[in-house]
């Protein structure tokens, strides 16, 4: 973090747009609404080059599923390399089964009726049964399975009538999560986290082993239906994760914000935001060239910074 704050920076532009002399009233009040914008405009593109490094923390143990990996046929499960594969109804019921089970996630594609059963000593009762009409994408459902012992036998059955459908991603989870459908973990090949807004480029990802860290490359970055930037990490994988990646700043606003980036490069500026306004308002096309060529060669003379982790963020996720 610099030293340098907004009013100087303001100062500097306005001496410069002065012909280096104080500012006075004949600075148009239009001028000094676009100065902040301009200055702002310029901290980004040096903090392209004068690099800000922040990071996040991600614990990654995942709930596990009470399902266990069938033996044979054109079966659910999860490999271990965290890959999974959908099941397809060509008549015959689809079952799941696993004891001891307290909620459900699973996705459809189709129209299709799901029973779910519990399975004691006097017999099998059906707790619940799910109509889910026409779909045209895998589309996640989930919920939780009230059974009268905690110990019982419980079954997913998967069925329709003169139709096919396709099921992925079946997970029975031993916990209730209070009771709260949100909690309820997605069971995707990948775990996804948020990437915080001000990104701007991956630095490096590194997984934590005991108190040995390693550079880890198994990842995904993307973006999901709302557009928001995502990191993926598989499934399979248990444990610490640090996101390192440079940062945008923060807007400055006020008088007495600071910026950053190094003080040195702060200065560099002025002569950015003076040479913008003299040639977008037609002041003094010439000086206003000059000072954009200023500004251009002292942006191009800083070196990338290659800083690790000065900012931590934490963003700590059980799945």
């Amino acid at each position: 973090m610099g030293t340098i704050t907004m009013q100087n920076v303001r100062d500097m532009t306005y001496k410069l747009l002065n012909e280096y002399q104080t500012v006075t009233a004949n600075i148009d009040a239009n001028i000094v609404n676009r100065v902040d914008e301009q200055i702002n405009a310029c901290y980004m593109e040096l903090a392209e080059r004068d690099r800000i490094s922040a990071s996040f923390w991600i614990a990654q143990f995942p709930i596990e599923n009470l399902l266990r990996p069938r033996s044979s046929g054109n079966s659910f499960y999860e490999r271990e390399n965290g890959a999974f594969e959908v099941e397809s109804y060509e008549g015959e019921t689809l079952i799941y089964s696993v004891v001891s089970a307290g909620s459900y996630y699973f996705e459809v594609d189709g129209e299709c009726s799901v029973d779910i059963y519990e399975t004691s000593a006097l017999g099998t009762a059906t707790l619940e049964t799910l109509s889910i009409t026409a779909v045209s994408i895998f589309t996640p459902y989930v919920g939780f399975i009230t059974a009268v012992d905690g110990n019982d036998t419980i079954q997913l059955a998967f069925y329709t009538e003169g139709s096919t459908f396709d099921v992925r991603n079946v997970a029975l989870y031993e916990y209730t999560f209070n009771g709260v459908t949100a909690s309820i973990p997605y069971y995707q090949p990948y775990v996804e986290y948020a990437i915080p807004e001000d990104f701007y480029e991956l630095n490096r990802i590194r997984s934590r082993i005991y108190t040995e860290y390693r550079n880890f490359t198994d990842y995904r970055i993307d973006n999901n239906v709302d557009n928001d930037r995502m990191l993926l990490i598989p499934r399979n994988y248990r444990g610490e994760f640090v996101f390192e990646y440079w940062k945008y700043p923060a807007i400055v606003t006020s008088a007495a914000q600071t910026f950053e980036i190094m003080d040195a490069n702060t200065l560099k500026i002025p002569w950015g935001v003076a040479g913008s306004i003299m040639l977008g308002n037609g002041f003094n096309a010439r000086v206003g060239q000059l000072y954009m060529d200023m500004y251009e060669r002292k942006k191009n003379s800083i070196k990338m910074s290659h800083n690790y982790g000065q900012i931590k963020i934490d963003n700590i996720k059980g799945w």
